[in-house]
């Protein structure tokens, strides 16, 4: 990991953002979680991010409208879909944001993080 960073998770099931906010935090990222996607844009605005992992499927808004009103503040802001649909075509993205499927590889998800990263910095 070269610098650390703030990364909002956003998942309605408690226990896979714990350890996913867990994890982060253990390689030296500051996590902040939300349960869904208007607590997410709450959070967002209060202490933005530098990097979104988000679930597509959620209560209190879905992940589709999370990353359309990320992206309109922020183009740039890099997002990482993380669901446990099925079919991936379903979740409506192509190549980005990237989607990983649930459950996650923790080790390929932080690898993803600081390519990102690496990319924007």
């Amino acid at each position: 990991m070269s610098i650390p960073l703030h990364i909002l998770v956003v998942d309605d099931e408690p226990l896979a953002a714990s350890v996913i906010g867990e994890f982060l935090t253990r390689k030296g990222h500051r996590a902040t979680i939300a349960h869904g996607g208007q607590e997410a844009l709450r959070s967002h605005a209060h202490d933005p991010a530098d990097l979104v992992i988000t679930d597509i499927r959620m209560p209190g808004g879905d992940g589709h409208m999370l990353i359309a009103k990320l992206r309109t503040a922020d183009a740039r802001l890099p997002i990482i879909v993380v669901t446990g649909q099925i079919d991936l075509g379903m979740t409506g993205f192509s190549q980005d944001p990237p989607v990983l499927k649930k459950p996650v590889d923790l080790r390929k998800l932080v690898a993803m993080i600081d390519r990102m990263a690496a990319h924007r910095g």
